[in-house]
């Protein structure tokens, strides 16, 4: 399949989960299932949807997250409207991964600042840190520089003021202010405790004077440029850092994927 033809049909499948369940309800003997829109909605957050690339074609990734009689005949209407073009896998619950990783390397006091270290806002009640995600570009004054990380790690679950200082290392990690503070909390989307939440994203305003490496990524290397996605061989390994995980290594397996689940509590 052409990659707009992909997209296009992606879009068009998550938009119509109800048309979906009417045509299992047609073929399967699915009786005591109605196809509401709220049983069609629950069904469908259980199949998330992206591109696949393979043989340097493109094919509708399927990715399951959940299983049922209901998912597998949704699975099997979604093969059809592709045409046999899908890539299916199962990959279960994803959820947040807070085991501690055995290196210390990212959880340590950095200047310059690098991606991936250790980042917290201080809180009177309990420590905490996170990831510093990217450096990002802001676009009032005094602040210029932002630092691209989670609500969560920054913004206390959106207790946290405007303004209030962030450290690096985390308090977790032993920051502590006003020795380790590197900028304040400029904004954040807020997070809803009662419904899903789409984004848990905070930026930092970075305080002039302090030292920062927009480019260098943990101990991984430096970013030489903007790469383009179609290019990247199949199935190729990518890396990851983070405070908490350390550096993790995968295989892409599909991009442009939506309507994943991501498991995490709040509070």
């Amino acid at each position: 399949m052409r990659l707009d033809s992909v997209r296009e049909l992606k879009a068009e499948l998550l938009s119509l989960p109800t048309t979906l369940m009417e045509s299992v309800s047609a073929t399967r003997s699915f009786t005591t299932f109605s196809a509401t829109r709220e049983t069609a909605g629950r069904t469908m957050s259980g199949i998330a949807l992206g591109v696949a690339p393979i043989q340097k074609q493109y094919r509708l990734a399927v990715r399951l997250q959940k299983s049922s009689p209901l998912v597998t005949a949704m699975t099997e209407q979604i093969r059809q409207r592709a045409r046999g073009e899908v890539d299916v896998q199962f990959v279960g619950n994803i959820v947040k991964f807070a085991d501690q990783t055995k290196s210390s390397f990212y959880r340590k006091r950095r200047r310059p600042l690098r991606i991936g270290s250790s980042i917290s806002d201080i809180s009177p009640d309990f420590f905490s840190a996170g990831t510093l995600g990217c450096f990002v570009v802001r676009r009032r004054a005094p602040h210029y520089i932002g630092m691209l990380t989670n609500n969560h790690v920054i913004a206390g679950e959106n207790s946290t003021r405007l303004g209030s200082p962030l450290v690096q290392s985390g308090t977790l990690d032993g920051g502590d202010d006003p020795h380790d503070t590197v900028g304040e909390l400029g904004k954040f989307i807020k997070l809803r405790s009662k419904s899903r939440n789409y984004i848990d994203v905070a930026v930092g305003d970075l305080y002039e004077g302090i030292d920062y490496d927009p480019r260098q990524i943990g101990n991984l290397g430096k970013l030489t440029g903007q790469g383009d996605v179609f290019a990247i061989p199949e199935k190729a390994t990518v890396h990851k850092v983070g405070r908490t995980t350390g550096q993790t290594a995968g295989r892409i397996t599909a991009f442009d994927v939506d309507n994943v689940q991501v498991e995490y509590d709040i509070g």
